[in-house]
């Protein structure tokens, strides 16, 4: 078993459009279970399950416009996921570097303050 941040795992899902997850495949029940997770904790929106469901609509769109909203609708939401990647990276590299601007306790020693 592996811990990992599930809603890091959910909007890598969403964004890279992956069934796979640590090197093994993600079976229906696995997003069910991360979806309601991330429902549970309230992590936002980036639930997994939503991808097959917008998969699913452009696939069974009964017009070509239906199909183009649907296919819209994912591509905003992937790149909603993208963007909130983006956002948590940036707050842990933050969080990492801490106040110094490098990794607490590495890096040359500063000179005392006078």
């Amino acid at each position: 078993h592996r811990l990992v941040d599930g809603k890091y795992l959910a909007m890598q899902l969403i964004v890279d459009d992956g069934a796979v997850a640590l090197g093994r495949p993600l079976h229906t029940s696995d997003v069910s279970a991360l979806d309601e997770y991330i429902h549970r904790c309230k992590l936002g929106p980036f639930r997994p399950g939503r991808i097959s469901a917008l998969r699913s609509q452009v696939e069974l769109a009964a017009s070509e416009g239906q199909r183009e909203q649907a296919m819209q609708e994912l591509s905003h939401f992937r790149e909603a996921a993208r963007m909130e990647m983006a956002r948590i990276r940036r707050i842990q590299e933050s969080r990492l570097l801490g106040p110094c601007g490098s990794p607490c306790g590495v890096g040359p020693p500063q000179p005392p303050s006078q």
